[in-house]
């Protein structure tokens, strides 16, 4: 038994080319064929509906036996799937039914073909655990001795290339696991602001699997090996290396297209994009993410709603982006309808902290543009969603544009109470660091004190003259890589629209 969540996630996961090979599958089986009603109805609606469902098919017969027509479905489809599926994964289970086969009948030469087949392919794609399930069939094989000892000269060799693979396999794991820890940390805490920050980074490189690429023995493991070095320099803030590794990852992809196809390419150049974003070589960028447009272009209809949902975060966000850092922001406004209905679509296929980074970007964007109503918006949706614990540089930093927030559209009886708020919630979350500590002071302390436009003047040129002290420390520094706020206090001395003095800034 199936519930109908799991009918209509494994329906919506369809792509166009599986759903029109599930109809044609369809249509060469036997009996009624109510069940395609009910794929239809289901494929049409963006969250399930039992209620709608019922009602569409209120007057057909087969609405009385909707549980078992669903189950059925369910089967099919998957059924659907199997035969569909003609990737290595299902070219390798075929080849282990057909030496399965062979072995039974005692046909042990044939079997041997096979599985040189398998073996070639296996190596090929680093398919590490059929490698091993085939040097089992092929010690079974040389145990039977069908020949007169003939196989039993191969045993040592056999047993020498399990080692082997089961060592690669180790190797995987290895740095496999490296990538997770260095992904945890850089999601839990962020960029590095403190030397006890990047202490956990060089700690993890300190790792002897990390000082040369030659101990990366496979693929995977060299995809890791760099991944895990990207990793560690974006989190210690070294964006230059970090673009290198970034980029090593691309060429590794491209020049070995059978072992990284498709999604992990995707991923691949998506993190170069954001490389080149933090060394600002716009025209490499604007090249690399015109290959993720085209792949969303051209092959929409035969790639999966994940394959979808990943190429319309790896493009909008970055290209939102790159257009604030350049100060293109008519064309940033532009984009923002084409944005928001590809998030409305995509939403529930993306992670939490995708949609977390989206609506930070709206944030900021509204709020660059003079439109502090709607940035306001987004930010609310972004503090308030649910059981957030990470990228806690992002959220101490969606904080403090909130209060400036407040503080522009003069919601001054608020400002208190969100002050008090704010410095909790950075305290716990140890984000309490002295440029942080300074705006809180000036709209907690300074702010209430000010009596007219001239004291108000004076007190952003102290708080300009402050913040400017305060970044010359480098970890200090990267505040303004997630907001200008010199920019912004600016804006407030020149009475000017942000998005002027940034551009003016820029400039200079």
């Amino acid at each position: 038994m199936h519930n109908s969540s799991d009918l209509f996630e494994l329906i919506k996961s369809l792509s166009g080319s599986e759903k029109r090979y599930f109809k044609l599958f369809a249509s060469l089986q036997k009996g009624d064929k109510n069940y395609l009603k009910l794929f239809d109805a289901i494929a049409e609606q963006k969250e399930y509906d039992e209620k709608e469902i019922k009602k569409k098919f209120a007057k057909e017969k087969f609405a009385r036996q909707l549980t078992r027509i669903k189950n059925y479905l369910y089967g099919i489809v998957l059924k659907c799937l199997e035969q569909y599926d003609n990737g290595i994964d299902s070219e390798l289970k075929k080849l282990s039914r057909q030496i399965e086969v062979l072995y039974r009948k005692r046909l042990y030469k044939q079997c041997l073909k096979i599985i040189a087949r398998a073996k070639k392919i296996g190596y090929k794609h680093e398919h590490f655990p059929f490698l091993l399930e085939i040097t089992e069939w092929e010690t079974k094989i040389i145990s039977q001795d069908p020949y007169g000892g003939k196989f039993k000269q191969s045993l040592q060799e056999i047993l020498k290339e399990k080692r082997n693979i089961i060592e690669l396999v180790r190797n995987n794991n290895d740095y496999h696991e490296l990538s997770a820890q260095s992904l945890k940390i850089l999601h839990i805490q962020g960029v590095s602001r403190n030397e006890d920050s990047i202490a956990a980074f060089n700690h993890l490189l300190d790792n002897a699997l990390l000082k040369d690429e030659s101990k990366a023995m496979t693929f995977k493991s060299k995809m890791f090996f760099y991944e895990v070095l990207a990793l560690c320099a974006r989190g210690k803030g070294d964006s230059t290396n970090g673009y290198i590794y970034r980029d090593k990852i691309v060429q590794l992809t491209e020049m070995n297209p059978e072992k990284g196809p498709g999604y992990n390419y995707i991923i691949a150049l998506f993190n170069l994009l954001i490389g080149q974003l933090e060394v600002k070589k716009y025209r490499q960028f604007t090249s690399t993410i015109q290959k993720l447009k085209n792949m969303f272009k051209n092959e929409l209809n035969t790639l999966s709603e994940d394959t979808q949902a990943l190429l319309f975060k790896s493009i909008y966000p970055l290209e939102l982006n790159m257009y604030m850092q350049t100060q293109q922001f008519e064309k940033a406004i532009s984009i923002i309808p084409q944005f928001k209905d590809g998030l409305r679509r995509y939403e529930e296929k993306m992670r939490t902290m995708d949609k977390i980074g989206c609506y930070y970007d709206f944030t900021c964007l509204y709020f660059y543009c003079g439109d502090y109503k709607e940035a306001l918006v987004w930010s609310n949706k972004m503090l308030n969603y649910p059981h957030l614990e990470f990228r806690q540089d992002l959220l101490c930093f969606a904080r403090i544009i909130n209060l400036m927030l407040h503080f522009e559209l003069q919601n001054f009886d608020l400002l208190e109470y969100i002050v008090k708020s704010t410095y909790r919630f950075l305290h716990k979350r140890g984000g309490l660091y002295k440029f942080e500590t300074c705006v809180l002071n000036f709209i907690r302390k300074k702010f209430p004190k000010i009596n007219d436009n001239k004291e108000l003047l004076e007190a952003f040129k102290e708080l300009k003259t402050e913040l400017e002290k305060i970044t010359r420390d480098p970890f200090e520094k990267l505040a303004l890589e997630y907001f200008d706020f010199i920019s912004w206090i600016d804006s407030k001395i020149q009475n000017r629209q942000l998005t002027d003095v940034v551009t003016l800034r820029s400039a200079e």
